[in-house]
């Protein structure tokens, strides 16, 4: 999960530096068709890995047994 979230920070931050850098460039923006998908994907893509990631580290639910049990005592 953190090097999902770290990777989306670096992903960020580097579209940014090459909008920074070539965006006055009009033939620059021809590059657009082919950033926006793969944007798209890769922003999906470590959306899922961070979910797993948080997914795996929450503690599991507990049982209708363990709650019984808990109310009990």
């Amino acid at each position: 999960m953190i090097i999902s979230i770290g990777f989306s920070i670096f992903y960020a931050y580097s579209l940014l530096i090459w909008i920074l850098t070539y965006g006055r460039d009009p033939n620059a923006w021809t590059w657009w068709i082919v950033l926006i998908p793969i944007l798209i994907i890769v922003s999906f893509t470590l959306f899922f890995i961070g979910w797993i990631g948080w997914i795996m580290i929450k503690p599991k639910p507990k049982t209708i047994e363990e709650l019984m049990k808990r109310a009990e005592s």
